[in-house]
């Protein structure tokens, strides 16, 4: 399992973490469902904890109910 230290990081750590493609990671973040600080121009950079909050609890079922 990935881990991640510190309190913020890059989106690239982000999407390692996630075992996604970064592109998800910004398709996220473009569509406001994952919160992100730009410092300058280019540099983006996630909370760790935001990360963390994205998690849903599953419940099973036939085709599964997200809560």
């Amino acid at each position: 399992s990935e881990t991640i230290d510190g309190e913020i990081v890059t989106i690239q750590q982000a999407a390692k973490f996630l075992k996604v493609h970064p592109n998800t990671i910004r398709n996220l973040i473009s569509r406001q469902q994952l919160k992100a600080e730009r410092i300058g121009s280019r540099i983006i950079r996630i909370n760790k904890a935001d990360l963390l909050a994205m998690f849903t609890p599953y419940q099973g079922g036939e085709f599964g109910q997200w809560s």
